[in-house]
């Protein structure tokens, strides 16, 4: 057999090979893009409109805010933006869906000069690193971008979780059912930017009462989620972009253990020095009036959402220039 013969039948073996790994793969593809999206409303999607306007920002002046629900109920981007005369990136709506991937979403498109605080909410789930593969498919569910963007383990489990969500994706679509038309809870709740533009009068009454979270404790910290944060946090200082942390509002009834402002200085403490991040607000004064929240302990109302934008505005003027005059909004 001459070389060109063998070269030949290399290739055409080569050719098998590839054919037989694609046809799975494209089989995927192809169904993923052939049924019709019972999640297109869904208020989860509202995650591209926010990607989205990351990217589209890259190159400008701007504040990015990257945390879970409470900045999308909790942090009003045009207070800010007017405010600092910056563009304000608001990346943060479902806290279910995880807390690395966020930070690995963000990543690519934080630059120089970018002002990027991590609004982050404590509460049990959020002490360590967790990804939900269903909730992330609702939000990025044929989005080929954000799919890639995620870690190979996020990956792995996103393909496990892909035949059951198409599934239901089929079933919804048999039964006519659409998601995304729950009140708040749609895509249309949110303007191109994805800033939160629904508005939320008072206490939803068909809301369940707040009860005491009592299951914060400093040793379920996670060192392994932890050591992340901090690595992922140096990565964008050395691109020269400045890193804050910031706590999410709480409702007071939802203090829990807790309860004493030594308690609470003291896992502030162990928390910020393992994420080696800055914090620009304490915890203690995280915990806000009930009548400023919606619908959970985390969920602002939209005077609260104001509210606790004024008390945003402050820490971080305080934080860049040593000082603010910032008028807090009247919570009467």
């Amino acid at each position: 057999m001459n070389s060109k013969t063998a070269l030949k039948q290399v290739l055409i073996y080569l050719t098998i090979i590839l054919i037989i790994i694609l046809i799975p793969i494209l089989g995927v593809i192809s169904i993923v893009y052939s049924v019709p999206d019972a999640y297109k409303d869904d208020y989860a999607r509202g995650l591209i409109l926010q990607y989205n306007y990351l990217k589209e920002t890259k190159n400008e002046d701007r504040i990015i805010i990257i945390g879970t629900s409470s900045a999308a109920f909790g942090i009003d981007g045009d207070m800010i933006a007017n405010q600092f005369n910056k563009k304000v990136v608001i990346f943060g709506l479902y806290g279910a869906i995880g807390n690395m991937c966020m930070l690995d979403w963000a990543d690519p498109y934080i630059h120089e000069g970018d002002i990027v605080i991590w609004l982050y909410d404590i509460y049990k789930e959020a002490l360590s690193e967790n990804y939900d593969p269903e909730t992330a498919l609702k939000a990025i569910y044929g989005n080929v971008e954000l799919f890639n963007g995620l870690s190979k383990e996020y990956k792995k489990q996103t393909i496990s979780a892909l035949p059951a969500f198409i599934k239901t994706n089929i079933e919804y679509n048999i039964k006519n059912i659409q998601t995304g038309s729950l009140g708040v809870y749609s895509k249309q709740s949110f303007d191109e930017r994805g800033y939160m533009i629904y508005e939320r009068n008072g206490w939803n009454s068909s809301a369940t009462p707040i009860q005491s979270d009592n299951f914060v404790e400093i040793d379920m910290i996670s060192d392994d989620f932890t050591n992340k944060v901090a690595t992922w946090a140096q990565k964008q200082r050395d691109k020269k972009a400045v890193v804050y942390t910031h706590y999410g509002p709480l409702s007071m009834n939802s203090k829990g253990t807790l309860v004493t402002d030594s308690q609470i200085d003291k896992f502030s403490e162990v928390w910020e020095s393992k994420i080696q991040i800055k914090a620009i607000s304490k915890l203690k004064n995280s915990y806000l009036d009930a009548t400023l929240f919606y619908d959970g302990a985390y969920h602002l109302n939209s005077k609260g959402a104001r509210y606790f934008t004024s008390i945003f505005i402050r820490n971080l003027e305080t934080a860049i220039y040593g000082g603010s005059s910032y008028p807090l909004e009247s919570i009467k």
